[in-house]
C-alpha cells in the first residue's frame, strides 16, 4: 500500500516570491526615508528607517529560512508565520505613518 503525497505546485514558490516582492519594497521605501530625513535633518525618521532597514533584512532572512524549512516538511502556516506577517504588517503600516508625519511637518512647516 502506497501513500500519495499532494503535490503543493508552485504555491510556495509563488508566496515566497510576494514575500520577497513585499520586504523588497520595505527596504527600498526605508532607504528613501532615510534619505530624505538626512535631507531636512530629522533624527527621529533616521533612527526609524534605520531601524525599519535592519528589522526587515532580519526578517527577510529568517523568512526565506522558514520557507524552506515548510517546504522540506511539506508543513501548513504554523503560529510562527502568522506572527510574522503580522509584525510585517505592523511595518508597513508604521512606514506609511512616518511618511504622513513628515509630510504634515513639511506641510505646515511652511
Amino acid at each position: 500500500m502506497s501513500i500519495e503525497v499532494g503535490d503543493p505546485g508552485l504555491q510556495p514558490e509563488r508566496t515566497l516570491m510576494s514575500w520577497f516582492r513585499t520586504y523588497l519594497l520595505l527596504i527600498i521605501i526605508s532607504f528613501i526615508l532615510l534619505f530624505v530625513s538626512v535631507k531636512v535633518d530629522l533624527l527621529l525618521f533616521k533612527l526609524f528607517a534605520l531601524g525599519l532597514i535592519l528589522f526587515t533584512t532580519i526578517s527577510l532572512i529568517l523568512q526565506i529560512k522558514r520557507f524552506k524549512h515548510y517546504a522540506i516538511r511539506n508543513e501548513t502556516v504554523t503560529y510562527h508565520e502568522v506572527i510574522a506577517k503580522v509584525i510585517l504588517s505592523c511595518c508597513v503600516t508604521l512606514t506609511s505613518l512616518s511618511y504622513s508625519i513628515f509630510l504634515m511637518i513639511k506641510i505646515f512647516s511652511n
